[in-house]
């Protein structure tokens, strides 16, 4: 297995690892490009660069369709609400969460 490869293996491991979110105290740590490559030391850009190599889509469509599929996942099968999901997914408010939704599942 080659360095690019690996990277964007520990990088799924990383995101999958914070999924499904079953309680509203979960701690959503890893929310960022940065965060998941301060985790495997290396640089942002070498760990997009990676993942674009390997699986053809960058860091952040990553994340974003995690995200969006957890959320999907959460407003189907929880009794949360709105601001209890955008909360627990690490958004400021459910403006944004809105928006993201709205942009990542049409």
């Amino acid at each position: 297995m080659d360095a690019n490869a690996r990277n964007a293996s520990v990088f799924k491991e990383l995101l999958k690892r914070q999924f499904p979110i079953d309680t509203k105290n979960k701690d959503f740590k890893l929310r960022s490009p940065n965060d998941y490559a301060r985790q495997q030391s290396v640089h942002v850009n070498h760990l997009n660069c990676a993942l674009k190599l390997t699986t053809g889509k960058t860091t952040t469509t990553h994340i974003a369709e995690r995200l969006a599929n957890e959320a999907k996942m959460l407003l189907r099968h929880s009794n949360w609400n709105l601001s209890e999901i955008s909360y627990v997914l690490g958004f400021e408010d459910a403006v944004n969460f809105n928006h993201f939704f709205k942009k990542h599942t049409s």
